[in-house]
Order: C-alpha cells, then structure tokens, then sequence
C-alpha cells in the first residue's frame, strides 16, 4: 500500500486538514501529522496503485481510527511526527520523500511500533517541505479458519465392535467439538476423545445399535474460524459368524431336533421328579413357554397351562405344577409356573422363597396380602427332596425388556439372591425374540447372527447378572397351528440345558445327604 501526503513547512502554519486519494485523511494534532486509514487493502508486495484510486486484492479490512481530527497550529523548528497504521503486524513500509527514499539522518529517524510505521523529523526546516510517501507492503493480512487434511470416513461395524473416527486438520491451536445426530457427545467409560497436536480422534468401546448415526466435528480456531466435516456410521443387524452354533441344512435341523428330543426323553435322574420353577414379569410368556414344551412332547400345539396374550397384571393366580408325556411315559421333570412380578402388588419375593424351598403344595392360591405359613392347607412343613426346586428359570421378553420397572428387576434379583444361597442354578429365557428382530423373523435359522437379539441378552445379563451362555433366547409358539423344527431346535437346547444343570443340583444334593 502507498500512503502518500504532502507536508508543507510554513511559519505561522494553522488549520491544517488534507484528503488524500479519497481513502486516506491527515490530521494534525499538535505537532504530530496523523494518516488515518478508512479503508485499508492489502497489496501484493512491490504493487503499486495510481494515485487517482487504491486497487482491491482479496478481501478488505477495515481499521480503526487512530485520533479524531482537531485544529493544529504548526510553527518551523518543532518536531513532526508521521504516522501511518497498517492493517496488520509486521508489514513493512517505505518512506519515501518527492518520490526519493528518506534515509535515516540525525534529523530524521524511521521507527515502527506493531500497525504504527512512524517518520519522525527533530526539528523541520524549509528543506523538509514535500510530498512524503508511505509504501506499505505485507502478507495476506487475515489468517484463515483450519481447514480439513483428513475427513471423517463413514463407517459399517458389528455391534461390539470398537468404533473409531479420526480427523486431521492443517493448523495447530484449534479446539473440536463431537457431535452425534447434533448433540453434543460427552466422554465416558466407552467414549472417549483425543487430540494430538492437529488430530483429532473419537473412539466407542463395544459399539451398540443406538450408537448408528451421523457423527460430525466442528474444529474451531479462536478468533479466526471454524470448518466441519461428518460421516455416517451403520451398526450391522447381522454379524458375520453366529456367535452360538445353531442349525444347518433343513435336514440337519430336523436331525439334530430328533436327537436333542430323544436326549430329552432318556434322561434318568436319581430322584423324580426334577422340578423346574418359572418366574418373571407378567406376558414375558412364562405360561407360553410351558406350553411350547409341552406342543413338542405331544406333536401338536397345546394349551395346557393357560396364556394371556397381553401383559400388564399376572394371568396366573395359582401356583401350578406341570408334568409332560410322551406316548405313555412321563417325563422324569416337572415345571412350575407363578403370578407374575409386578411394580406394585402382584407376587411376592418371599412366597417365591417359599416355593423354592418345597414349602408350597400345588394349586396354592396366591394372595397380595400374605405369604404361605404352617397355618395353611396348601403349606408343606417338611418337603421332600423332589418337592424342593432344582433350577430357576427367569423369563423376560426381548421385546419389551427396556421397559420393564427396575422395581420388578430388584424382585427378580433379590429372588436369584436366594436361589444362590441355596445352591440352585438359574437360566433366562428370553422370549418374543422374532419381535425384536426382523432379521430373525424371517428366518429362525439367523437368531444368533442377530445384532438386535445379542443386544437385548447383554441387556438382560446387566439387569439380572446371569452370565450371557445361560440366556437362551426362544420363540414360544403363538400364531402357529403346527410344529416348526427351528421352533422346536430353539425351545429343546434351552430345556436340555435346564434339565442338565437340574440333575447335576440333585446330584450334589443327594451327595450332601450320603455324604
């Protein structure tokens, strides 16, 4: 940039106000002459511009008045001061006298203060008098906002997998902002965010369905600016490989339903029978689940223990036991099913206590209100070995188990609490697993290629602390009006896993008394 104004010694001097190229305006303040820039635009170094108009490169910056103007009386022999303010630190000026360089002289020093390129002149005399000429020249005068090297990449990842998004920026300083669906993200024990210098990284532990969604980063520079980049980032529904094997071809299914049955069917415990007790909220499917079992046994769909098709208050309101046949034989096991826990009301934990130690006779009534004591009829004072409970089975559906009360996980907690202070081995089903799913209800065969079933069990396992291999997840027979063998593969692995841990309790059991 030229700044150029014309200094003029004269004794008496007053008044003394000058317009310069129509950008620039002197004022003089006691015995200083001050430019004031009103529209100041950076030049290319060594580019000159006419005197008649300034030339526009880039963009403009407006700077700041220096002093406002006031009357001046100037007499010869005194000090003057010019002073021209760029726009920006570090430019560098040019004094220039008739279009002569000015060089430093006792008379006359050139000084530079940030913005402030100053002439100054000891004391002037009649040879001072000319045009004096600032040529100021610099760099681009704004720094600009960061801009984006390495944006996020959008993402495809399996549920549990490790989730990481990174990007690079081109200047250091620069602050970031994490943001998922636009709100902001915040660390915790699975998500964490790190900066390195100009990278910036975001990390997710054990990536869950609720964590698909857009994720962006606002990387912001102070004062200067800001830029924004994004990516979208896919939970896949389905994994790669099952993480439980299940099924095979059509005929290796209908094989390995044969022989699970048939394994069932040959089970001889010591003691008879072995008693399964089910408990859980109410419509998680504990009638349903019964029922399923006892469809497989007599090869048609049965209704044995009756079912309410919505939940909300327990359909049962006895305590009942159910044996199953095959052709002419009963099984060696019997399975017991309960009221259901509800928030308020419904069943009690001590009743289930009760029943769990064998002190509960069949067809007892439940009652909100009180619990089974030696006064009852239905009470049992001494229960036998086989009228104790060998296995619990919790059952919560995985349709709506986010929304069940932590009030009727407590009851369901504090009821496997007591169970394990007896030695009793407990297992989860996880009903209406086909709900949660679409994947799975199109095929049974993919329930454990599922993204959402594998979720709802790691749910279940936090709510009720049962390790994740003794979760099964099942469909009960509901809309069908015949067998399915994925129904039936689904429904007998979970039953066989029962009954072994069932015999194995009575084992110990029947060792403690001959022991």
């Amino acid at each position: 940039m030229i700044v150029v104004l014309f200094l003029i010694i004269q004794v008496p001097f007053k008044h003394i106000i000058m317009d310069l190229l129509g950008e620039l305006q002197i004022s003089a303040m006691g015995h200083e002459y001050i430019p004031f820039i009103l529209d100041c635009h950076l030049l290319p170094r060594g580019s000159y511009p006419p005197k008649s108009h300034i030339l526009h490169y880039g963009p403009s910056v407006k700077a700041k008045t220096v002093k406002p103007f006031v009357d001046v009386t100037v007499r010869g022999g005194h000090k003057v001061v010019l002073k021209c303010e760029a726009n920006q630190n570090g430019a560098t000026a040019k004094w220039l006298k008739n279009n002569k360089k000015v060089s430093e002289i006792p008379n006359v020093t050139i000084t530079q203060n940030n913005k402030k390129l100053i002439l100054t002149i000891k004391q002037d005399r009649r040879s001072d008098r000319g045009t004096y000429t600032c040529e100021v020249s610099g760099e681009k005068v704004m720094d600009i906002a960061p801009q984006v090297i390495s944006t996020l990449q959008h993402q495809e990842v399996c549920i549990g997998a490790k989730i990481t998004l990174s990007c690079e920026v081109d200047k250091s300083g620069a602050t970031a902002t994490w943001k998922k669906d636009g709100e902001t993200l915040s660390q915790n024990e699975r998500i964490k965010m790190c900066q390195r210098d100009r990278i910036f990284t975001l990390t997710i532990e054990k990536a869950k369905l609720a964590d698909g969604g857009v994720y962006s980063i606002d990387c912001v520079k102070k004062h200067i600016g800001s830029v924004q980049c994004s990516a979208r980032v896919t939970i896949k529904e389905e994994f790669d490989k099952p993480w439980r094997t299940f099924g095979g071809s059509k005929q290796d299914e209908v094989q390995e339903v044969k022989r699970m049955f048939e394994e069932l069917c040959s089970l001889r415990p010591k003691e008879v029978p072995l008693r399964i007790l089910v408990h859980g909220p109410p419509g998680a499917g504990k009638s349903s689940f019964i029922n399923s079992i006892d469809s497989i046994f007599k090869g048609f769909i049965s209704s044995g223990a009756l079912a309410d098709g919505i939940g909300g208050k327990s359909f049962t309101t006895r305590y009942r036991t159910f044996q199953f046949q095959r052709d002419e034989d009963w099984m060696p096991f019997v399975i017991c099913d309960t009221k259901g826990l509800e928030e308020k009301g419904g069943m009690d934990t001590e009743v289930i206590t009760k029943i769990l130690q064998g002190h509960v006779k069949d067809k007892y009534k439940f009652h909100s209100d009180s619990t089974p004591s030696d006064q009852d009829r239905d009470y049992n004072p001494n229960p036998s070995l086989t009228d104790k409970v060998h296995c619990l089975v919790s059952v919560v559906p995985a349709n709506t188990i986010s929304l069940i009360e932590d009030d009727v996980f407590k009851k369901m907690r504090a009821i496997r609490e007591a169970a394990s202070d007896m030695g009793i081995p407990q297992v989860v089903i996880m009903t209406k697993v086909d709900d949660v799913c679409p994947l799975v209800k199109d095929d049974l065969k993919k329930i454990y290629r599922s993204a959402k079933v594998k979720e709802k069990i790691e749910v279940c396992h936090n709510a009720l602390g049962v390790p994740m291999c003794f979760i099964y997840p099942v469909k009960n027979y509901h809309e069908e009006n015949s067998l399915n063998p994925e129904v039936n593969h689904m429904l007998l692995d979970a039953v066989n896993s029962i009954m072994k841990l069932a015999n194995d309790y009575m084992n110990a059991l029947l060792s403690s008394f001959t022991g």
